[in-house]
C-alpha cells in the first residue's frame, strides 16, 4: 500500500533515505577519527560522540539484512554477503600491507596475514588487524539467520525483540573490561534494525510517535551525557559509550530521515553527494583507518598541521569512493564473464 509523505512507517522512512543517512553517518565517524581539534563546545560534543555513526550503520544494516533473508535462502544470503565483503576486504588487505610495508616499514608474518584475510585476527587478539567493524559485521551476518527466524516466526514481535535485546545486553556484560565489548554491546541495535523490518513496515508514524521518538532520543542523550561527564573512566570498561545508543540510534535515524523528507526538494544536489558517500561508506571507513593511522606523523612543512589533516580527510574520502567504484566494476565484470 502506497503511503503519503506525511505519514510513512518507520521502515519506509528509513529505507527511503537509507543511503543519505549512511552518508551522514560516515561523515560523523570520520569526524570522530580525524585528529582535528577545535575548542568549540558544539564541535566537541559532535566529535566525541562520532562513534554513534557506527550504530546508525548497524540499525540500517539490520533492516537490510532482514529484508535480504526474506528474499533469499540462508545459503544464498551468506553467499551474497561474502561476494560483497570479500573483494573489499581482500583488496584493502593488499593495499594495507603494501602501504604499511613500503612507506612505514611495518611488516606482517604469514600467520598475521592469514588471520587478517580470514576475519579471525580480531577474535584471536592479534595486533594490526585492520578495522574491528568488519570483523563485527561478519559475526552479525553469521548470527542473522537465527535472529531472523526468531522474529519471523514470532506472533508478538515487539515482545520478542525486547527479550532478544535484554538477553544480548546480559550476554555482552560478560565482556566488560575487554575490547570485544565494542562489538557485543552493539548487537541490540542490530536486532532493533531487524525488528523495524519485521514489524514496522505498515503502520505510519503519527504525531504521538514523533513525540515518543524525541523523548527516547532525549533520554538516551542525557544518559550518554551523564556517562561522559560523571563516569568517564567507565565509558570503555562498561560500555557506557555504546549502551545509550540503543535509544539514541533508532530515534536519531528516524529524525534524520524525517528531516531528509522535509528538505528533499531544496537540497536534492546535497542528497546526491550523501548517497555517493553512503554507497562507499565501508570503503571510506577502511581508507580513513589507513590514512589517519599515519596522518598525524606526516610533516609537509609548507602547510600547517591542521590543514594537512584536512587534506588527509579529503584524500581518504576520495580514495574510498574510487576504491568502491573500482571494486564494483571489477566484480560486475567478473560476474558477467562467469555467466557467459
Amino acid at each position: 500500500m502506497k503511503q503519503d509523505n506525511a505519514a510513512m512507517s518507520p521502515y519506509s522512512l528509513l529505507s527511503r533515505y537509507r543511503r543519505e543517512t549512511m552518508g551522514v553517518a560516515i561523515l560523523w565517524v570520520i569526524l570522530y577519527h580525524a585528529p582535528i581539534y577545535i575548542d568549540q563546545l558544539a564541535y566537541k560534543a559532535i566529535k566525541v560522540t562520532g562513534y554513534g555513526g557506527v550504530d546508525i550503520f548497524l540499525l540500517l544494516s539490520g533492516m537490510g539484512i532482514y529484508r535480504s533473508l526474506q528474499k533469499n535462502s540462508v545459503s544464498r544470503f551468506l553467499m551474497n554477503r561474502l561476494k560483497r565483503i570479500l573483494p573489499v576486504w581482500w583488496g584493502f588487505l593488499m593495499i594495507y600491507l603494501v602501504v604499511r610495508g613500503l612507506c612505514f616499514h611495518v611488516h606482517y608474518s604469514g600467520s598475521e596475514v592469514l588471520s587478517f584475510a580470514t576475519f579471525t585476527g580480531f577474535w584471536l587478539d592479534h595486533e594490526n588487524q585492520g578495522d574491528w567493524y568488519v570483523y563485527m559485521i561478519m559475526l552479525f551476518y553469521l548470527i542473522s539467520p537465527t535472529l531472523f527466524f526468531l522474529l519471523k516466526d514470532s506472533k508478538r514481535k515487539r515482545l520478542t525483540c525486547a527479550i532478544m535485546v535484554i538477553v544480548a545486553i546480559i550476554v555482552s556484560s560478560a565482556f566488560f573490561g575487554q575490547f570485544k565489548l565494542i562489538v557485543f554491546s552493539r548487537v541490540p541495535i542490530y536486532m532493533i534494525g531487524m525488528y523495524f523490518c519485521a514489524d514496522l513496515t505498515d503502520r505510519p508514524m503519527v504525531r504521538k510517535d514523533w513525540i515518543i521518538c524525541l523523548i527516547v532520543l532525549l533520554v538516551g542523550a542525557v544518559a550518554l551525557g551523564l556517562a561522559i561527564t560523571k563516569a568517564p573512566s567507565l565509558l570503555w570498561t562498561y560500555g557506557l559509550w555504546w549502551y545509550p545508543s540503543i535509544l539514541i540510534a533508532p530515534a536519531l535515524s528516524l529524525l534524520i530521515s524525517k528531516l531528509f523528507l522535509i528538505l528533499e526538494k531544496p537540497l536534492s544536489a546535497l542528497y546526491k553527494l550523501l548517497r555517493i558517500l553512503g554507497d562507499s561508506s565501508l570503503e571510506i571507513l577502511l581508507a580513513t583507518d589507513l590514512v589517519f593511522m599515519h596522518a598525524s606523523s606526516i610533516d609537509l612543512g609548507w602547510i600547517s598541521k591542521k590543514l594537512s589533516i584536512v587534506i588527509a580527510v579529503f584524500i581518504a574520502i576520495l580514495f574510498g569512493i574510487l576504491f568502491h567504484l573500482s571494486i564494483h566494476k571489477v566484480t560486475t565484470f567478473l560476474t558477467k564473464k562467469s555467466s557467459l
